[in-house]
């Protein structure tokens, strides 16, 4: 028995723990990159900036433990498009700190790094890093809310795929970039790679709905066509 419970919990949710665990590993890939490129001292200036920008994580992990089960619900009744629209609203409800923390990073990104870290510190060097990882971290945001909205409708396939091209994207990204530009290099590396993640996810979401409109259309078309010829058998009858 534990082990048929073991199966069956395995093939629900299968795809979220291969999300989630392919989320850690392009979150500390850069790190990673970073220690064996740039060296240590480089990596902790990266890790700098990550501490502020990570003050988004408590929403991003709150209303995304939230849609799964929101979407999954009015996948139900309403399709694809129907759990997208339940999930918007919460989205949007975790938007508005979420704007906050990055208009304040993108601002005073200074007035930041020394309020935390002193006015001595080594990192306030990390200041445009900082404004870069704040808006990769509004980026991330959306694409998890719209990676979780996959995860509720069964499509966790789908939403494994966009990660793994965002996780090989931030990759080459940073391969290609930490050895000229350092802890730079690393941040602008993480933006675009969550850029094409948005991108990715959008384009999943929207691709689910286009197919079942055109699911729904064609069924409607044959209910239609199936009445008709109903109506045409049924006409001698009548008569």
């Amino acid at each position: 028995e534990m082990r048929g419970l073991a199966l069956e919990y395995f093939s629900v949710g299968k795809w979220s723990v291969f999300n989630y665990q392919l989320v850690l590993v392009r979150g500390l890939l850069l790190s990673w990159l970073l220690a064996a490129i740039a060296g240590i001292a480089a990596t902790a200036s990266f890790q700098a900036g990550l501490n502020i920008a990570g003050m988004m994580n408590p929403i991003n992990f709150g209303i995304g433990n939230a849609i799964p089960q929101i979407a999954a619900h009015a996948h139900r009744l309403g399709g694809v498009l129907g759990a997208s629209r339940a999930a918007f609203g919460y989205v949007l409800f975790g938007l508005g700190p979420i704007l906050v923390i990055c208009a304040a990073g993108v601002l005073m990104p200074d007035l930041i790094l020394r309020t935390v870290y002193g006015p001595s510190s080594p990192y306030l060097a990390v200041a445009i890093g900082l404004q870069l990882l704040v808006v990769a971290g509004v980026l991330d945001y959306i694409a998890e809310m719209i990676s979780t909205t996959l995860l509720g409708v069964q499509s966790g396939r789908l939403a494994f795929l966009v990660n793994f091209v965002a996780a090989v994207a931030a990759l080459g990204l940073a391969l290609a970039l930490i050895g000229p530009l350092g802890v730079f290099g690393a941040c602008l590396a993480l933006l675009i790679a969550n850029l094409m993640r948005v991108i990715g996810a959008v384009i999943a979401i929207g691709w689910l709905i286009a197919s079942e409109k055109a699911r729904e259309q064609v069924r409607l078309a044959a209910d239609s066509s199936a009445a008709s010829a109903n109506q045409v058998v049924g006409a001698p009858a009548e008569q």
